[in-house]
């Protein structure tokens, strides 16, 4: 492995450019907002410098695997402040099992979540009207070549989850065979499912003894509901959210803020 002084055509662009410049703007905005500052009065986030000298282990609530779109990964829908969750983003949120002889190298993510940071709630969550999985649909019923090795794979797995899906929404349907937009939406579940169940799989297996819960999720992006899976394998909005209360804070900056208590979340009537 060279580096870049030893081979000139791997040097990085130092200019600016449109998309590293949205990124860096939006970098000023908290560096301006104090963001980084360690502040007791404000109530914007936990402190900062306490994260950085501390780590994430003990802190971190929860785990949370989900797409890389940019519309509804973690930070959009949840808006996490620093410390709060430990992500994971993938196109589609979709994990081959662990086992798997060519599992995604987003396993590590999963091992440190568990093994070293200790966190005590996996959560998966996809989302609904998702690009990459609309393409995959469209290229696996349309028979098209793949435009690289692991859309392939991906592929692959995907024709799976549409031949599970055809079959889950008849049953759940009195035998009615899905249109386009049903069939999507019945795969994205099934993605949701297959993922979930994979890491649950992984946890029983490798940390027994750590009672991690594993959630299923699924974000209604158009509806704005969080979804979760049921018994039937249907999914419905959770309801009865946690109400937030006061924290008493890892280190005394963050006490005072708003948290959300553990809770048992409920199902709405599917």
């Amino acid at each position: 492995m060279g580096s870049l002084s030893s081979n000139p055509s791997r040097k990085f662009s130092c200019q600016g450019s449109a998309g590293a410049n949205i990124l860096l703007e939006r970098y000023a905005m908290q560096i301006y907002s104090g963001l980084y500052d360690c502040n007791p009065d404000k109530d914007s986030g936990p402190c900062h410098q306490y994260l950085i000298e501390k780590g994430q282990k003990g802190r971190v609530h929860a785990t949370f695997n989900c797409c890389a779109d940019s519309r509804a990964h973690a930070g959009p829908v949840f808006k996490p402040d620093s410390g709060d969750i430990f992500l994971v983003a993938t196109a589609g949120a979709l994990l081959r099992p662990y086992e798997d002889p060519q599992p995604s190298d987003k396993w590590e993510n999963i091992e440190y979540a568990a093994g070293v940071i200790g966190t005590k709630d996996m959560i998966n969550c996809p989302h609904t009207e998702c690009g990459y999985m609309d393409g995959l649909v469209t290229l696996v019923e349309e028979n098209c070549k793949p435009p690289g090795r692991e859309l392939r794979r991906s592929m692959e797995l995907v024709s799976h989850l549409i031949d599970t899906a055809k079959t889950s929404f008849r049953e759940l349907n009195d035998g009615r065979k899905p249109n386009r937009q049903e069939l999507l939406r019945r795969t994205e579940e099934e993605g949701a499912l297959y993922t979930a169940g994979n890491i649950r799989d992984y946890v029983d297996k490798y940390h027994p003894e750590k009672q991690i819960t594993t959630h299923c999720w699924l974000y209604d992006m158009r509806g704005g509901n969080i979804l979760a899976a049921q018994e039937s394998g249907r999914f419905a909005p959770i309801t009865h959210l946690p109400t937030p209360t006061p924290c008493t804070g890892a280190c005394e900056h963050d006490k005072g803020r708003l948290r959300h208590m553990p809770a048992q979340y409920h199902y709405s009537e599917a």
